[in-house]
């Protein structure tokens, strides 16, 4: 497996995937303070994780949550990670969050959860693809 790197950004976040042989690392920046987040798993449990963000897509809230919403657990080859729907920015909005351990989180607004799906997607097949791809010449998706 080769390196590889894909970014996805909104106006509000950015997304990091980074692949370094089998680890798959989620990285998360928002806000002036450039707060990061990240998320560990295994390069093979990439698609499982991207099955799990599309299921939560079809289970979106149709209102404010109150409450976090479960769609799934995912095992991401170092430890279980958890796909929810929750209330997000002071309860302002939704968010899909995938959160792995303890301090490990990303949350992705409702509003960008469709766009954030199909990155994730391009990039999971990206990272899969057969040896010799453009994408593993050090080719980026934005």
């Amino acid at each position: 497996m080769v390196d590889y790197r894909s970014v996805w950004k909104t106006s509000e976040v950015v997304v990091e995937l980074h692949c370094r042989g089998s680890e798959v690392i989620l990285e998360r920046t928002r806000g002036r303070q450039q707060k990061k987040k990240r998320v560990y798993l295994k390069t093979e449990y990439l698609v499982s994780l991207l099955q799990a963000v599309v299921c939560a897509l079809s289970q979106q809230p149709q209102h404010q949550l109150r409450v976090v919403e479960l769609v799934g657990l995912v095992d991401g080859g170092m430890g279980v990670l958890s796909v929810k729907w929750s209330p997000y920015w002071f309860g302002t909005c939704n968010a899909l969050m995938i959160q792995g351990r303890a301090g490990q989180c990303i949350a992705i607004e409702q509003w960008n959860a469709v766009s954030f799906a199909a990155w994730l997607a391009l990039a999971a097949a990206a990272v899969h693809s057969p040896e010799g791809s453009l994408w593993h010449h050090g080719g980026q998706l934005s």
